[in-house]
């Protein structure tokens, strides 16, 4: 059978990126790329799961170029942490004519996902940010369970890691929290509160 749709998981051989390399690769029929800075790591994980390895970097200038060669149609962007990031990453897909989704749970690089809009539908693709567990999971649990109440006024969830050590990216959006006010519902009042 031939693997017709292309998906390129940038930090692919990462924390997250390896688990979805890995599910992809069990479940699909899709060409798959494991992309980022480290090719020994993206080749030892593509070996492992049938994938290719892309050694990819996402400051590179001619990451429009270097997206465009793979013919995907996909690009999944794992290369965090989003603190602090721009949306290069996805400014570089929409011009390579991919669709996009990352697992950004960074509350400014998420609200401001909606800039690119314009650009992606002019360029006829998909602009996704925060397919994580806190923006996506925790919203579609939400939205499953909301028809079972006649009113939800107010919502407490939390994370937490896993028993397994998260990746350097993964430490590093989770310490880069620590001691910085944001707003938070408290009460009825919007109340400023400070991370870990």
């Amino acid at each position: 059978m031939e693997k017709d749709f292309g998906v390129v998981v940038l930090g692919g051989y990462g924390n997250f990126g390896q688990v979805i390399v890995r599910r992809l690769a069990a479940t699909s029929n899709m060409r798959i790329w494991v992309a980022g800075r480290d090719l020994a790591k993206a080749e030892a994980l593509a070996a492992q799961t049938g994938a290719q390895a892309l050694q990819l970097d996402m400051n590179a200038p001619d990451l429009v170029e270097r997206l465009r060669a793979t013919g995907a149609q996909m690009l999944i962007s794992t290369a965090g942490p989003f603190q602090g990031q721009d949306h290069r990453v996805a400014h570089a897909a929409i011009a390579a004519g991919m669709h996009y989704a990352d697992l950004a749970d960074a509350r400014a690089f998420v609200c401001s996902i909606g800039e690119l809009d314009q650009a992606a539908r002019e360029a006829g693709v998909l602009v996704c940010a925060g397919a994580s567990s806190v923006p996506a999971l925790a919203a579609a649990v939400i939205d499953s369970l909301l028809p079972r109440f006649s009113r939800l006024e107010s919502i407490w969830h939390g994370i937490s890691s896993s028993e397994k050590t998260p990746g350097a990216s993964t430490l590093a959006a989770v310490l880069g929290y620590c001691g910085k006010p944001f707003q938070q519902w408290r009460d009825g009042a919007w109340q400023q509160v400070f991370g870990w």
